[in-house]
């Protein structure tokens, strides 16, 4: 899901760090990702899977982390060499989902990927899965389910949607100015400033096509 601040936002973080990381992703037809992705293409998704570890695992050092999870995000945020490619497979100009594609520093490895539609999650050179993941929505109160976040100010929502919490600290970070790591630390500097913290349950569909 991606989110569109209403109001004029901050500018990107500019951050310099050496760190080269290029993660190139084949770019698959439309038609075949709705209808007759082929074998193939799934084993190149869980070659990019594999990649986006491999690069975590050689730059994690550089990070300022203490969970032992790295995201996408991180890593596009501090490259200052070139545009980390890892593209949507639905188009290869749209980088895949910054927040919810992940790797956990942990025994085994685990590493989830969210191009478009299609999500890759699973162990580190073991067994991957690949699902077909709806919207999120509110109505139809079946399958993954996540708190989704906005603020409002003066009555208004800053975020023309809701976002996960991942998504959400970022967003306020670059709106405030602020470089809050933790949601609490988020709510209570909203409450400070008279802002409104709102979320809510959603749901969204995951239907397991592929066992890699």
């Amino acid at each position: 899901m991606k989110a569109i601040i209403n109001e004029k936002g901050s500018g990107t973080k500019e951050i310099a760090i050496g760190l080269l990381v290029i993660l190139g992703v084949t770019a698959f037809g439309v038609n075949s990702i709705l209808n007759n992705t082929s074998d193939d293409d799934y084993k190149k998704m869980k070659v990019q899977a594999d990649k986006f570890v491999s690069a975590v695992t050689i730059h994690k050092d550089m990070y300022t982390n203490e969970t032992g999870i790295y995201y996408l995000e991180e890593i596009e945020e501090y490259n200052t060499e070139s545009e980390v490619v890892v593209a949507n497979p639905k188009n290869k100009n749209e980088s895949c989902d910054l927040y919810e594609s992940y790797v956990e520093i942990s025994n085994p490895k685990k590493v989830r990927l969210r191009c478009g539609s299609l999500l890759i999650e699973g162990e580190y050179q073991k067994r991957y899965e690949v699902y077909e993941i709806g919207e999120w929505q509110k109505e139809d109160k079946t399958g993954e389910t996540a708190f989704l976040y906005n603020y409002a100010k003066g009555g208004k929502d800053v975020l023309e949607e809701p976002v996960d919490e991942k998504q959400f600290i970022a967003l306020y970070n670059k709106e405030e100015g602020t470089s809050y790591d933790d949601i609490n630390d988020v709510k209570a500097d909203s409450v400070s400033k008279g802002y409104v913290v709102d979320y809510d349950m959603f749901y969204r569909t995951k239907k397991l096509v592929k066992e890699l």
